[in-house]
């Protein structure tokens, strides 16, 4: 038997999309520091980027004492470890730092929920601890949760802009 759809040519929208599939494996590839990783994989690892990165910052605030000594909660000790490096310095370094991780890892969103998420494991380790600590939840979430992820997802946002202008040339 003979097959004479042999002799005709490809559809244009199949090669169409396989050039379009290939351009943007390569564009992305090129956009990101880590190449072929799965984008799901990326996301975690700019999340760990993100908490680490506060958890340093937390750390740097403590061992160079630029911490508020103020009298000390019970109840709220990993909260209170965290909330007491908050200033306009602190402000300005974490932002910083959400910029410098932005424009190197090329992510917005995961870093920003990355670096607030200290508060919320704090949060998690004193409710298990005692159940009537944090009755004022949305308070917290007021207060620091929303400004630490608004204040290093404007950060991410800036460098991922910077990087995009300077290192793209």
């Amino acid at each position: 038997m003979v097959d004479h759809n042999q002799d005709l040519p490809r559809s244009s929208s199949t090669h169409f999309s396989q050039e379009s599939s290939i351009m943007r494996s390569a564009t992305h590839s090129a956009s990101t520091p880590f190449g072929g990783l799965p984008q799901g994989l990326v996301v975690v690892l700019a999340v760990i980027a993100g908490w680490a990165s506060a958890m340093g910052l937390a750390m740097l605030c403590h061992h160079f004492g630029l911490v508020s000594h103020n009298a000390p909660q019970s109840g709220y000790p990993y909260s209170q470890y965290l909330s007491s490096c908050l200033s306009l310095l602190s402000f300005g370094a974490y932002l910083v730092l959400a910029a410098l991780l932005g424009g190197v890892l090329r992510q917005g969103w995961p870093v920003a929920v990355g670096m607030m998420l200290p508060w919320q494991i704090a949060f998690v380790i004193e409710v298990t601890h005692d159940r009537t600590t944090h009755n004022l939840l949305p308070a917290d979430m007021i207060v620091v949760w929303l400004p630490a992820f608004g204040i290093a997802l404007l950060g991410t946002y800036l460098g991922r802009k910077l990087a995009a202008r300077f290192w793209a040339r």
